[in-house]
Protein backbone atom coordinates (compact mmCIF):
# COMPACT_ATOMS: atom_id res chain seq x y z
CA UNK A 1 0.00 0.00 0.00
CA UNK A 2 2.97 2.39 1.03
CA UNK A 3 4.81 1.48 -2.57
CA UNK A 4 1.70 2.20 -4.41
CA UNK A 5 1.34 5.71 -2.85
CA UNK A 6 5.06 6.30 -3.53
CA UNK A 7 4.60 5.07 -7.18
CA UNK A 8 1.38 7.36 -7.72
CA UNK A 9 3.28 10.27 -6.36
CA UNK A 10 6.17 9.75 -8.27
CA UNK A 11 4.23 9.66 -11.00
CA UNK A 12 2.24 12.52 -10.54
CA UNK A 13 5.84 14.59 -9.54
CA UNK A 14 7.21 13.29 -13.25
CA UNK A 15 3.84 14.44 -15.15
CA UNK A 16 4.54 18.00 -13.66
CA UNK A 17 8.35 18.25 -14.68
CA UNK A 18 7.72 16.15 -17.88
CA UNK A 19 5.24 19.47 -18.74
CA UNK A 20 8.08 21.89 -17.47
CA UNK A 21 10.53 20.04 -19.95
CA UNK A 22 8.39 19.91 -23.07
CA UNK A 23 7.68 23.29 -22.99
CA UNK A 24 11.23 24.41 -22.17
CA UNK A 25 12.34 21.93 -25.23
CA UNK A 26 9.83 23.74 -27.52
CA UNK A 27 11.09 27.66 -26.30
CA UNK A 28 14.89 26.32 -26.79
CA UNK A 29 14.39 24.91 -30.20
CA UNK A 30 12.56 27.97 -31.24
CA UNK A 31 15.30 30.24 -30.00
CA UNK A 32 17.71 27.84 -31.86
CA UNK A 33 16.07 27.84 -35.18
CA UNK A 34 15.25 32.02 -35.20
CA UNK A 35 19.03 32.37 -34.65
CA UNK A 36 19.70 29.73 -37.40
CA UNK A 37 17.54 31.42 -39.72
CA UNK A 38 18.76 34.74 -39.32
CA UNK A 39 22.73 33.43 -39.69
CA UNK A 40 21.60 31.60 -42.75
CA UNK A 41 20.16 34.82 -44.35
CA UNK A 42 16.77 33.45 -43.53
CA UNK A 43 13.88 35.98 -45.35
CA UNK A 44 11.53 37.72 -42.43
CA UNK A 45 9.58 40.22 -42.37
CA UNK A 46 10.38 43.37 -40.39
CA UNK A 47 7.06 43.75 -38.85
CA UNK A 48 6.15 40.49 -38.64
CA UNK A 49 9.34 39.75 -36.67
CA UNK A 50 9.33 42.69 -34.49
CA UNK A 51 5.37 41.40 -34.04
CA UNK A 52 6.89 37.38 -32.83
CA UNK A 53 9.03 38.91 -30.76
CA UNK A 54 6.80 41.77 -28.89
CA UNK A 55 9.42 44.41 -29.76
CA UNK A 56 8.85 47.27 -31.94
CA UNK A 57 11.55 50.04 -33.20
CA UNK A 58 11.35 52.34 -30.23
CA UNK A 59 12.68 55.51 -31.52
CA UNK A 60 10.07 58.18 -32.05
CA UNK A 61 7.46 55.71 -30.12
CA UNK A 62 5.40 56.65 -27.43
CA UNK A 63 5.43 54.15 -24.43
CA UNK A 64 2.37 53.71 -25.06
CA UNK A 65 2.18 52.57 -28.62
CA UNK A 66 5.14 50.66 -27.40
CA UNK A 67 2.27 48.90 -24.60
CA UNK A 68 0.27 48.49 -27.08
CA UNK A 69 2.64 46.68 -29.57
CA UNK A 70 3.87 44.44 -26.78
CA UNK A 71 0.48 43.60 -25.31
CA UNK A 72 -1.07 42.38 -28.47
CA UNK A 73 1.95 40.57 -29.66
CA UNK A 74 2.23 38.35 -26.26
CA UNK A 75 -1.77 38.07 -25.94
CA UNK A 76 -2.51 36.46 -29.39
CA UNK A 77 0.46 34.35 -27.98
CA UNK A 78 -1.47 33.75 -25.42
CA UNK A 79 -4.85 32.83 -27.16
CA UNK A 80 -3.36 29.59 -29.05
CA UNK A 81 -2.84 27.30 -25.97
CA UNK A 82 -6.09 29.05 -24.37
CA UNK A 83 -8.31 27.77 -26.97
CA UNK A 84 -6.01 24.71 -27.48
CA UNK A 85 -6.76 24.14 -23.70
CA UNK A 86 -10.63 23.14 -24.59
CA UNK A 87 -8.90 20.09 -27.29
CA UNK A 88 -7.96 16.92 -26.09
CA UNK A 89 -4.67 17.16 -28.51
CA UNK A 90 -4.40 20.84 -27.46
CA UNK A 91 -0.97 20.28 -25.92
CA UNK A 92 0.53 20.46 -29.77
CA UNK A 93 -0.89 24.51 -30.03
CA UNK A 94 0.98 24.80 -26.39
CA UNK A 95 3.94 23.62 -27.77
CA UNK A 96 3.68 25.62 -30.91
CA UNK A 97 2.96 28.84 -29.21
CA UNK A 98 5.86 28.44 -27.34
CA UNK A 99 8.35 27.33 -30.60
CA UNK A 100 6.88 30.47 -32.23
CA UNK A 101 7.20 32.66 -29.48
CA UNK A 102 11.52 31.08 -29.24
CA UNK A 103 11.81 31.63 -33.14
CA UNK A 104 10.64 35.58 -33.17
CA UNK A 105 12.69 36.46 -30.37
CA UNK A 106 15.69 34.46 -31.27
CA UNK A 107 15.75 35.94 -35.29
CA UNK A 108 15.23 38.98 -33.66
CA UNK A 109 18.07 39.21 -31.11
CA UNK A 110 20.39 37.78 -33.96
CA UNK A 111 19.22 40.36 -36.17
CA UNK A 112 19.95 42.12 -34.02
CA UNK A 113 23.39 41.09 -33.50
CA UNK A 114 24.61 40.69 -37.01
CA UNK A 115 23.38 44.60 -37.58
CA UNK A 116 24.81 46.67 -34.19
CA UNK A 117 27.52 43.71 -33.40
CA UNK A 118 29.03 44.45 -30.11
CA UNK A 119 26.78 48.12 -29.34
CA UNK A 120 23.76 45.73 -29.85
CA UNK A 121 24.52 42.37 -26.91
CA UNK A 122 24.68 45.77 -24.67
CA UNK A 123 21.91 47.11 -25.80
CA UNK A 124 20.02 43.57 -25.78
CA UNK A 125 21.21 42.82 -22.48
CA UNK A 126 19.73 45.87 -20.81
CA UNK A 127 16.79 46.91 -22.66
CA UNK A 128 15.44 43.95 -24.40
CA UNK A 129 16.21 40.21 -22.61
CA UNK A 130 14.93 41.10 -19.21
CA UNK A 131 11.48 42.39 -20.66
CA UNK A 132 11.51 39.40 -22.92
CA UNK A 133 11.92 36.63 -19.52
CA UNK A 134 9.12 38.20 -18.45
CA UNK A 135 6.82 37.91 -20.88
CA UNK A 136 8.26 34.31 -21.92
CA UNK A 137 7.59 33.35 -18.18
CA UNK A 138 3.87 34.43 -18.44
CA UNK A 139 3.86 32.60 -21.87
CA UNK A 140 4.96 29.51 -20.19
CA UNK A 141 2.37 30.34 -17.12
CA UNK A 142 -0.38 30.04 -19.27
CA UNK A 143 1.07 27.51 -22.17
CA UNK A 144 1.39 24.99 -18.73
CA UNK A 145 -2.49 25.54 -17.78
CA UNK A 146 -3.42 24.81 -21.11
CA UNK A 147 -1.78 21.52 -21.12
CA UNK A 148 -3.03 21.00 -17.84
CA UNK A 149 -6.60 21.26 -19.12
CA UNK A 150 -6.16 19.64 -22.46
CA UNK A 151 -4.69 16.14 -20.60
CA UNK A 152 -8.18 16.35 -18.65
CA UNK A 153 -10.02 16.28 -21.45
CA UNK A 154 -8.03 13.80 -23.07
CA UNK A 155 -8.56 11.31 -20.07
CA UNK A 156 -12.26 12.21 -20.64
CA UNK A 157 -12.06 10.78 -24.12
CA UNK A 158 -9.87 8.09 -23.29
CA UNK A 159 -11.38 6.77 -20.00
CA UNK A 160 -14.87 8.12 -20.80
CA UNK A 161 -16.32 8.39 -17.11
CA UNK A 162 -13.47 7.66 -15.04
CA UNK A 163 -11.87 10.86 -16.60
CA UNK A 164 -14.84 13.31 -15.86
CA UNK A 165 -14.21 16.95 -16.03
CA UNK A 166 -16.83 19.64 -13.61
CA UNK A 167 -17.56 23.10 -14.53
CA UNK A 168 -15.33 23.78 -11.31
CA UNK A 169 -12.40 22.76 -13.12
CA UNK A 170 -13.33 24.74 -15.98
CA UNK A 171 -14.14 27.95 -14.06
CA UNK A 172 -10.81 27.30 -12.07
CA UNK A 173 -8.86 27.22 -15.62
CA UNK A 174 -10.72 31.07 -16.54
CA UNK A 175 -9.75 32.13 -13.22
CA UNK A 176 -6.19 31.49 -13.71
CA UNK A 177 -5.61 32.95 -17.35
CA UNK A 178 -7.27 36.34 -15.77
CA UNK A 179 -4.42 36.36 -13.93
CA UNK A 180 -2.42 35.45 -16.42
CA UNK A 181 -3.65 38.09 -18.45
CA UNK A 182 -2.80 40.56 -15.51
CA UNK A 183 0.92 39.39 -16.03
CA UNK A 184 0.96 40.34 -19.65
CA UNK A 185 -0.40 43.70 -18.83
CA UNK A 186 2.17 44.15 -16.24
CA UNK A 187 5.23 42.64 -18.39
CA UNK A 188 4.03 44.35 -21.40
CA UNK A 189 4.01 48.13 -19.70
CA UNK A 190 7.40 47.10 -17.98
CA UNK A 191 8.64 46.06 -21.84
CA UNK A 192 7.08 49.16 -22.87
CA UNK A 193 9.13 51.50 -20.64
CA UNK A 194 12.44 49.63 -20.65
CA UNK A 195 12.13 50.14 -24.98
CA UNK A 196 11.51 53.66 -24.43
CA UNK A 197 13.48 54.57 -21.52
CA UNK A 198 16.40 53.17 -22.65
CA UNK A 199 16.49 53.90 -26.42
CA UNK A 200 17.84 57.51 -25.65
CA UNK A 201 20.57 56.32 -24.18
CA UNK A 202 22.17 54.33 -26.21
CA UNK A 203 23.63 55.17 -29.64
CA UNK A 204 23.53 52.23 -32.44
CA UNK A 205 25.36 52.64 -35.28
Amino acid sequence: MIRTAILKNWTMHLRGQGISIILSLSLTIGLLYGVLLIRNDGQFGEELLSFTAGQAASEGRSIFSAFLNAFLSLFCFLLIPYICGFCAIGQIGACFALFAKGLGVGAYLAGFYLQYRWQGIGYCAVAIIPPTVLTILTLLLGCRESIRISNRIFAVVICGAEGKIGLSAIRLYHIKYLIICLFALVSSLISALFSVWFAGMFELT
